[in-house]
């Protein structure tokens, strides 16, 4: 005795589809559409969050550039000020500059060796 497998002709919905009330399958699209339209907007949001933390990231960087020129500005003007060179060597540093930052860092020590924060620098450096 053979079973026969239920064949799908081409063109023709599932029995299960067949029985829902016309009436109810529009509210049934509606409700699929919604969902990939929510599903869009959290892909969208998700896609603007790290837009946001990109653009903080991004300010933030300007900021300790904008601080080591402010601070290599004071090295030119007053050369015999260990602070300044710490400063410099501080925001060379965050920017990912050890080398500059190393040096600064020995100018602080040169000016003044008993500099602690330059210090603990050079050692954070090495």
């Amino acid at each position: 005795m053979a079973t026969s497998k239920p064949t799908a002709e081409k063109g023709v919905l599932p029995h299960f589809y067949r029985m829902i009330p016309a009436s109810f399958k529009k509210y049934l699209v509606v409700g699929i559409l919604l969902c990939e339209i929510l599903v869009l907007l959290a892909a969208s949001g998700g896609l603007f969050l790290v837009y946001n933390q990109y653009d903080k990231a991004k300010k933030a960087r300007a900021g300790e550039v904008a601080q080591l020129i402010r601070w290599e500005e004071t090295i030119s003007k007053h050369s015999s000020y260990p602070q300044a060179y710490y400063n410099a060597a501080l925001h060379a540093a965050r920017l990912g500059d050890s080398e500059k930052a190393m040096e600064y860092t020995k100018e602080a020590l040169i000016l003044n060796e008993n500099y602690e924060p330059a210090k603990q620098l050079q050692k954070l450096l090495e």
